[in-house]
């Protein structure tokens, strides 16, 4: 268990306190912080696993060694280059409102946490292996780089029919390369990264709204992500989606940073840029996820600040994403096979395109499963709406848009994707858009409480409302 925890910490560590020292240091960002650094140490990590393989062969005990030398160093350096950093103090976003209230929601959060907790480990135990896409990709595919070594790349020459073969390595990189710590396989690993990227994504949730918003809606957006059985159901499952989820929220996040930054410190848009090129290598996915993230970065920047300062963002957030795409297509064109759904174009794609019965088909199963989904935050949202109002804050519109103008795009690709499939389109919807949501579900939870006013604004606005009145 030793060497299993030093395969998870000591990558969080360098990369903590490499995210410390690049970006303001708050005393209050520190479950921030830590919560962005899963996604970055699970994702490099794999991808100097993937380069490992290639270069030296199996990673046994001179890449230990390496690893652990190199992360330790890099702990250090940016640990003794960021001693001097002095914290900023700051003030919440806005005083709470009412500590009752919040206290309950703190009471609320803890029973849905253990409840949570619960939900998995017993969904864990009735499937340890993981469902259908884990155990048959995910974690089928650690266990051949695992039992492999020498050999691990004849899966990808020797096996054509293995499903998914052209995804990315990012998560089976994950497993194998924990399981090369342990030096054997160990059943529960895949679960507990998935309950890390689970309770990552929580805690980004808490920690991002109370320090962008107020530690009321931080609280209240957290519980709202954990109160979707399907996206705790999904994670115990180990399935990638969960992770994807994760990734899409970091970037948010970091882009919310950004637009509030005023020391001109572009770093947020270098490691927005990276954890994008982290979902494509996580899941195909991911490749329409970061086109859709470019272009609606570019509509949301380009429309409230101006060509200039897109340009210098976008630059900062290409020396981010180019070495993980480097990687990506590395793999691409050295090991992967087509994917399925391209090599099925042709002839027959046109005919797809002009069937209307599937874009009916299609928009009934996005209406219907999409609020079999989000069941509970379709209740959740339309009442706080209509209790506090949208913000009449600014700083926030960048981001907001950007949010909304990604997630439109990203579910208009996945239509399409089902309208040109090649495969049986009620089969497909049926097998794997609700787990598409889960990309998004986190993401746009952010989105609507950043938009959403806080009780106090809502006060304000009352208290100047009725000040006006007597007037």
């Amino acid at each position: 268990m030793l060497f299993l925890a030093l395969s998870f910490f000591a990558p969080m560590l360098a990369v903590f306190l490499m995210i410390s020292y690049l970006l303001p240091d708050f005393r209050h960002r520190i479950l921030l912080k830590l919560s962005l650094s899963v996604g970055l140490a699970f994702g490099l990590t794999s991808c100097t696993f993937f380069i490992w393989l290639n270069l030296f062969g199996p990673p046994e005990t001179p890449y230990l060694i390496a690893e652990t030398s190199l992360l330790l160093i890099t702990a250090l350096i940016f640990g003794y280059a960021g001693r001097h950093k002095t914290d900023i103090a700051r003030e919440d976003a806005v005083p709470l409102a009412d500590r009752n209230t919040y206290y309950v929601l703190l009471a609320t959060f803890g029973f849905t946490t253990v409840s949570t907790i619960i939900m998995f480990v017993a969904k864990y135990l009735y499937l340890p292996h993981g469902a259908w896409d884990a155990w048959t990709i995910w974690n089928q595919r650690a266990r051949f780089i695992f039992r492999g070594w020498e050999r691990w790349s004849e899966l990808f020459s020797h096996y054509k029919d293995y499903p998914h073969l052209d995804y990315p390595l990012m998560l089976s990189g994950t497993i194998a390369r924990a399981w090369s710590y342990l030096g054997q396989e160990v059943l529960f690993v895949p679960a507990i990264i998935a309950f890390i990227f689970s309770f990552a994504t929580v805690a980004l949730m808490w920690s991002s709204i109370t320090h962008l918003k107020t530690r009321y809606q931080g609280i209240l957006a957290a519980v709202t992500l954990m109160a979707v059985p399907y996206y705790i159901a999904q994670s115990a499952w180990q399935y990638a989606d969960v992770p994807m989820g994760f990734l899409v929220l970091s970037v948010f996040v970091l882009f919310a940073l950004q637009d509030i930054d005023s020391e001109g410190n572009y770093a947020y848009s270098a490691l927005a840029g990276t954890i994008t090129g982290l979902g494509a290598w996580l899941k195909n996915e991911g490749l329409l996820i970061l086109l859709c993230m470019i272009l609606a970065r570019a509509a949301a920047v380009i429309s409230t600040k101006g060509w200039k300062a897109y340009l210098t963002e976008f630059s900062s957030f290409m020396k981010g994403l180019l070495p993980i795409v480097a990687v990506i297509v590395y793999f691409k064109l050295r090991f992967a096979p087509p994917n399925d759904l391209v090599s099925g174009q042709g002839a027959a794609t046109f005919k797809r395109l002009t069937d209307i019965s599937r874009y009916m088909v299609t928009a009934e199963y996005y209406i219907r499963y999409f609020f079999n989904v989000v069941r509970l935050p379709a209740i959740i949202f339309p009442a706080a709406l209509f209790l506090l109002g949208l913000s009449k804050e600014k700083r926030y519109k960048t981001t907001v848009m950007t949010a909304c103008f990604a997630i439109a795009l990203i579910l208009s690709g996945y239509y399409m994707v089902y309208i040109t499939t090649p495969k049986n389109i009620v089969l497909h919807i049926e097998t794997s858009y609700k787990r598409l949501l889960l990309h998004l579900l986190p993401g746009g939870i952010f989105a609507f409480f950043l938009a959403l006013a806080s009780p106090e604004e809502r006060k304000q606005l009352s208290e100047t409302v009725n000040c006006d009145s007597r007037i």
